[in-house]
């Protein structure tokens, strides 16, 4: 993102700045908005690393292997679990 003057080094430096995680939950607010409130996304992660053939994450015909995702970033999604059962509303 250094078009948008947000300076970074690395893709972990860069999800974890505040304007970028503001821009995408303004994004999912924005998409979601014909949803009902059980439908709408309510916690996202963002990854430092893309999906791709060689991490074994897509096929060749980049079709996305759910098993594989789920598999590598099981602690990231636990966390999101985790964070929505100790959320108060």
């Amino acid at each position: 993102m250094p078009e948008k003057g947000i300076p970074y080094t690395t893709n972990e430096e860069i999800m974890t700045n505040a304007q970028v995680l503001d821009k995408y939950n303004r994004i999912i607010a924005q998409l979601g908005a014909e949803f009902g409130k059980w439908e709408q996304v309510k916690r996202f992660a963002l990854l430092a690393k893309e999906f791709s053939i060689d991490g074994g994450e897509l096929t060749p015909k980049l079709s996305f292997k759910r098993k594989v995702v789920l598999e590598k970033n099981a602690a990231i999604i636990d966390q999101i679990y985790k964070d929505a059962e100790n959320y108060k509303a």
